[in-house]
């Protein structure tokens, strides 16, 4: 492929994401809202805050736990580890390129210089430094090659495992989060604000406190320190509410 071709189409993915982007922060703003609507969970949110908590972030988090996002970021792992495997082939193969170049000393305008004023010394062609520059671009870029195409291979075992994790995690990251920032689980107040976000969005699911507190001690605390989370952080929640749960490529767009 040409390489103004190859430009027009890393242009129209850079737009196509933004579109997504855009697409994505649109209707998580909805989301939000929607939940937003039920009367309860104004008054749980200001309890919440009131006791330390930054509603703001329930808030997201309670939408990330009631909606069923996992195809969409298994899609978001699958894009990314097709990016950085492009990446990395694009490497490899401009690393070649570039030591094929600076191998050939018809590419030094000393070699011209020396020909033109019949200068030219016959062991030139064979300098053994000019044939060491052959290699020298892929022996730089090894250890960033080696990067790429581990990451590549990490989101491809995290888009394996992700789906039957998704729900759980946002859920230990909620109920870690108030825990955390307001000192009590608040299973009362948690109850009411994750019936309330899945009767908003259609989804069927039953919370109760004793509920919230037998799967917390059942499954949550061995969750969270297993994977060594922490309560999200503004980084963490920017990162999430800036950035959309997938990038869809066209043929995931007509199915």
């Amino acid at each position: 492929m040409p390489e103004s071709d190859n430009h027009a189409a890393d242009d129209a993915e850079d737009r196509e994401w933004a579109e997504d982007q855009r697409a994505w922060q649109a209707n998580f703003e909805a989301t939000k809202r929607n939940v937003l609507r039920a009367p309860i969970v104004a008054q749980r949110l200001d309890t919440l805050r009131k006791a330390g908590a930054d509603a703001d972030k329930v808030l997201a988090l309670l939408c990330f736990v009631a909606t069923d996002d996992s195809e969409t970021i298994t899609r978001t792992f699958e894009s990314q580890q097709r990016k950085l495997t492009k990446l990395a082939d694009k490497l490899e193969h401009i690393s070649a390129e570039i030591g094929a170049v600076l191998s050939n000393p018809f590419n030094y305008s000393e070699f011209w210089i020396n020909v033109l004023s019949q200068q030219m010394p016959p062991e030139y062609l064979n300098n053994d430094k000019l044939a060491g520059l052959r290699t020298a671009p892929g022996n730089r870029t090894k250890p960033l090659l080696k990067l790429l195409r581990a990451e590549a291979r990490r989101f491809g075992a995290l888009r394996k495992k992700y789906r039957p994790l998704h729900h759980d995690a946002y859920l230990g990251l909620l109920l870690k989060y108030v825990k955390e920032s307001t000192g009590k689980p608040h299973d009362d107040e948690m109850a009411d604000l994750l019936q309330a976000a899945h009767d908003a969005l259609g989804v069927q699911a039953e919370f109760t406190a004793e509920g919230l507190r037998k799967l917390r001690q059942r499954k949550f605390p061995d969750l969270v320190q297993k994977r060594e989370q922490s309560a999200p952080s503004d980084e963490w929640l920017g990162l999430m509410l800036g950035t959309p749960p997938s990038k869809l490529d066209k043929t995931t767009r007509k199915k």
